[in-house]
C-alpha cells in the first residue's frame, strides 16, 4: 500500500486509505489523483466499504471529523457497558481498551494504578477501590480534542505529576488535542521533578504529535 500511494497526501493504515480536504474541489482533486495511482498500479478498491463527502468517518476504534479527533461512541459505548471483570484475564482485556484510547483520558496512568496492582497480585480480589477507578477512568474519557491540523500553530504540553504517574496534555492554540500518560516504576519515582517532567512532556509529543518545536510551559500538581 505504502508503494502504491507514496507521494499522495493521504493516511494509509493496514489496509484501509483516508484523505481530508479543505472544501469539495480540494477532496475531488486529491480522489482523482489516488484513483489514477491504483489505476496505474492495478490497486483495486472494495466499493462497499468505500465512504466519500463524509464529514465523519470511524477509524480504527477513532472518529474523524472535520472539527477534530473522537473517541469512536461505539467503542465507548462498549467499555462503558461492560461488566467489572472477574478475572486476570478479563482485567487484562479491560486495560488493553483503556490503553487503546489513552490519548482520550486525562492522567490514565494514575487513574488506573489500582487495576495495575490487581493485575499483578496473584490472588484476585475486585474490592470498591477499583471500582472506583474503574468508573472513573469511564466518566474522564473526553469525548472530543482538537483539530489534528497542527502546521503553524502554538503547541505547548501541560504536565501534571502524581505519586504513580506522569500525565500530560498536549494543547494547540488552547485546545486539547491529545493526552498522554506513563506509569513510573519505582526507579522513576526517585528522579528529580524535572527529570519527570521533561520525560513526560517528550512522551507525550513523541506519541500524539508530528515533530513541533515547544514553548517551555509546565503545570505542576
Amino acid at each position: 500500500m505504502e508503494e502504491v500511494f507514496k507521494g499522495l497526501d493521504i493516511g494509509l493504515i493496514i489496509g484501509d486509505i483516508t484523505g481530508t480536504a479543505k472544501d469539495e474541489e480540494d477532496s475531488d482533486a486529491k480522489l482523482r489523483m489516488v484513483l489514477q495511482k491504483a489505476r496505474e498500479k492495478g490497486a483495486r478498491f472494495n466499493k462497499e466499504k468505500c465512504i466519500f463527502d463524509a464529514e465523519s468517518i470511524p477509524y480504527f476504534g477513532h472518529l474523524l471529523t472535520a472539527k477534530g479527533i473522537k473517541a469512536d461512541p461505539l467503542k465507548t459505548k462498549a467499555i462503558t457497558n461492560m461488566p467489572a471483570p472477574e478475572s486476570h484475564e478479563q482485567l487484562q482485556v479491560l486495560l488493553g481498551m483503556y490503553n487503546y484510547l489513552a490519548r482520550y483520558i486525562p492522567n490514565l496512568s494514575t487513574l488506573y494504578h489500582p487495576l495495575q496492582e490487581l493485575s499483578k497480585s496473584k490472588n484476585y480480589e475486585w474490592y470498591q477501590l477499583h471500582e472506583n477507578a474503574r468508573k472513573q477512568i469511564q466518566s474522564s474519557i473526553c469525548k472530543n480534542l482538537a483539530n489534528f491540523d497542527h502546521t503553524n500553530k502554538h503547541v505547548k504540553v501541560i504536565v501534571d505529576i502524581s505519586q504513580h504517574g506522569l500525565g500530560a496534555q498536549t494543547v494547540v492554540d488552547e485546545k486539547t488535542a491529545a493526552f498522554g500518560s506513563q506509569s513510573l516504576s519505582k526507579a522513576k519515582k526517585k528522579t528529580i521533578l524535572t527529570d519527570r517532567e521533561r520525560n513526560a512532556g517528550c512522551n507525550t509529543c513523541l506519541q500524539t504529535l508530528p515533530p513541533v518545536c515547544l514553548r517551555k510551559d509546565s503545570h505542576n500538581n
